[in-house]
């Protein structure tokens, strides 16, 4: 019995240390580049913790499929709450920790809030 990758993705950004959720395999190349994909700029796990290989072909996913990450996924978490001054907690599963420490960071300004605020003249 084979077991599959369990979504959602848990995906690293090399370049600016942010991270994001992939919900589904559908969504990976509307909020993914296939170059990016294709020069490594990303690292993946899925809600398990698993390291995780995706490869494209053709401006299509091809295979979404268990590997050996270079960065483990605790390793991701610690250079991301420490860009954006978070605190990381322990003990919990990949999922809750991704939720704690979305948790910390400020609300999103809507973008009708940022069109219209009032500027400090």
């Amino acid at each position: 019995m084979a077991v599959e990758v369990k979504f959602p993705l848990i995906v690293f950004e090399r370049d600016d240390r942010s991270m994001f959720l992939i919900e589904t395999s559908e969504r990976l190349l509307h909020r993914l580049e296939k170059i990016d994909i294709e020069n490594n700029e990303y690292v993946f796990w899925d809600s398990s913790g698993a390291g995780v290989c995706v490869s494209v072909a053709h401006d299509a996913k091809d295979q979404v499929a268990f590997c050996d990450n270079a960065m483990s996924l605790a390793e991701a978490f610690e250079a991301y709450a420490r860009s954006y001054r978070l605190r990381l907690p322990l003990g919990e599963s990949p999922l809750d920790i991704w939720r704690n420490l979305q948790s910390q960071l400020p609300p999103r300004r809507t973008l009708w809030v940022r069109l219209f605020r009032k500027s400090k003249v």
